[in-house]
């Protein structure tokens, strides 16, 4: 080496060690920044901890806290502090004038699994991201002479400590013993209304038949029918392939050797075959589903079936009879009742009397009201019975000719009618209102196909003999079999199928007939009018029990007092 080189590397040997020097140095200098920021937060930390409270907050004791003076000692501390402080103003919170004790030395509790769970506070974690013990920490609250004292108990993994808050009364108020003034929680009470005493309307035509059920009510009535329809499912799966292989077809001196009949002496070249970890298969599935590419594919097809519209006709009668409903009427022939009068006769009895004092007996009935003069007191009375019409009345009324129903018309007129002869309407079904549906009994039917697509199980254990000649895999070794002679054997496949399935085609098939029942409903609705309203107020906008007595929320409110527990 020349003195020029050894200059040169002399300088980078220096120039390496001054920049690792200063390397070092900088990094000693961080260190000692962040020791100085924990300690200086930590003192700040602790001011905070042990401060009294302000005027919103109150003032506070600390027990001897865990800080050994390290770093870890100090991120402890600190985590804890925030921790403590969190709690303590959702406790403040929490304690209203309802939940603070009311009798002097009486205490009121709540766990911070408590105040977890009634959302005051999340998950409280210590340094080690640790959750704190729910049941072992608490907020306790006691009544004294002139305030109340909060008692804050954390227990975490690394600490557990308490601190003493005196609720007095610059924390709520500025008499001498005081409690937290809360805002009043507002409610409201909701407004129903239902029509009582009105007349009702007649029922309407019922509506189309539908597989939706409806509420049912005094101006709401259902008709219900159930319909079972009954279709083909067709099952099919790849039939299963047992091959055998067989020398029949030569001589007896082949033998069966793998896949070769071999005459001779046999030599068996035995050679480890490839192994293949990319292969795909659909074992798992069943046949239904075939393999492409890395996805395992089910062909399928559903049907969906809507109900069709009803739809009525007379086409069975002749053109006299008219479609009412689901009727055909025959109008009836109308003639006038004819008039009948009757003669009714009153008769008046009256007590009429014969004085035996007297030769001669006289009857008499002058009036309706009297009968006779008043005998002589010293003649003995002897009573007779006398009549006489007071009046005739004619009443009328109208008759008609057997079998005719008798009635009256819009304007009181009495008419005789032959009834009408009802007959079942026929009855027909219509798809047109749904697109691509085809009428299969009285329902519309639409085919769907779809596919069922699941992953394919990939296979890492599969192996091959691509890289020999004339080798066959057995197993997972490669094998070519010598002889004096070979030949191919005869290949023989046989398809099996399950049992209750027919072969056709190599593809097993079954057909099972599926029956579902369907319950379809219509309604008739009618009208309530007039009558008087009643009114009643629920503080539930959605009262069960008001809606079931048939009341209808009106959307109005009104707010109502709070009463305190």
């Amino acid at each position: 080496m020349g003195i020029d080189e050894y200059s040169i590397l002399r300088k980078k040997q220096k120039k390496n060690a001054f920049a690792a020097t200063a390397l070092l140095i900088s990094i000693a200098i961080a260190l000692l920044v962040m020791v100085g920021a924990v300690l200086i937060l930590g003192k700040v930390n602790d001011k905070d901890r042990i401060a009294p409270r302000d005027g919103n907050s109150g003032s506070e004791t600390r027990s001897v806290n865990n800080n050994d003076g390290s770093c870890e000692g100090l991120n402890k501390e600190m985590v804890f502090n925030d921790n403590i402080r969190n709690i303590k103003e959702a406790a403040i919170s929490y304690f209203t004038n309802a939940r603070l004790p009311k009798e002097l030395n009486e205490t009121k509790k709540i766990t911070l699994r408590e105040m977890k769970d009634k959302k005051l506070v999340l998950n409280v974690r210590d340094a080690s991201a640790n959750t704190c013990d729910g049941n072992k920490s608490y907020v306790e609250v006691t009544k004294g002479v002139n305030e109340y004292v909060m008692k804050i108990l954390l227990s975490c993994s690394d600490i557990e400590d308490h601190i003493i808050v005196h609720l007095g009364c610059y924390d709520y108020c500025d008499k001498d013993v005081c409690e937290k003034e809360v805002e009043p929680e507002k409610a409201y009470e909701y407004e129903y209304k239902k029509i009582t005493s009105c007349t009702m309307g007649d029922w309407s035509a019922w509506g189309a038949w539908k597989t939706t059920r409806e509420k049912t009510s005094n101006l709401k009535k259902e008709d219900i029918k159930t319909e079972t329809s009954s279709k083909d499912k067709i099952s099919k799966y790849d039939a299963k392939a047992n091959i055998t292989y067989n020398c029949d077809k030569y001589s007896k001196d082949y033998k069966l050797s793998g896949t070769k009949c071999v005459k001779g002496e046999t030599i068996v070249d035995t050679k480890q075959a490839t192994k293949n970890p990319d292969t795909y298969n659909c074992d798992k599935y069943g046949k239904e589903y075939k393999l492409k590419d890395s996805q395992c594919i089910k062909d399928t097809s559903y049907q969906d079936t809507k109900q069709a519209k009803t739809v009525y006709n007379c086409n069975a009668y002749s053109s006299e009879y008219k479609l009412t409903g689901d009727k055909c009427i025959k109008p009836g022939d109308v003639q006038d009742a004819t008039p009948k009068y009757n003669t009714i006769s009153k008769t008046q009895t009256y007590t009429c009397y014969k004085d035996v004092c007297t030769t001669q007996i006289i009857y008499s009935c002058p009036t309706e009201n009297s009968c006779g003069t008043k005998p002589v007191k010293t003649c003995q009375q002897v009573k007779k019975t006398c009549e006489k019409t007071v009046y005739e009345k004619h009443i009328y009324d109208y008759e008609c000719p057997n079998g005719y129903n008798k009635s009256q018309d819009k304007d009181g007129k009495w008419i005789c009618t032959l009834p009408a002869d009802p007959k079942p309407a026929g009855v027909d079904y219509d798809c047109s209102i749904y697109s691509g549906y085809s009428k299969v009994g009285s329902t519309c039917v639409k085919t769907i196909p779809t596919q069922d697509i699941k992953q394919a199980t990939k296979n890492p254990d599969t192996y091959n003999c691509d890289k020999y000649s004339g080798y066959d895999l057995v197993d997972k070794l490669c094998i070519k079999i010598s002889g004096t002679d070979i030949k191919d054997a005869t290949k023989k496949i046989v398809y099996t199928c399950e049992k209750g399935y027919t072969l056709t085609d190599k593809v097993c098939t079954k057909s099972t007939q599926e029956t579902t029942k369907i319950t379809y409903y219509r309604y008739a609705t009618r009208t309530c009018t007039g009558g008087s309203t009643s009114i009643k107020w629920s503080t539930s906008s959605k009262d069960s029990k008001l809606i079931s007595e048939g009341y209808k929320a009106t959307g109005n409110k009104r707010e109502i007092k709070v009463v305190e527990k």
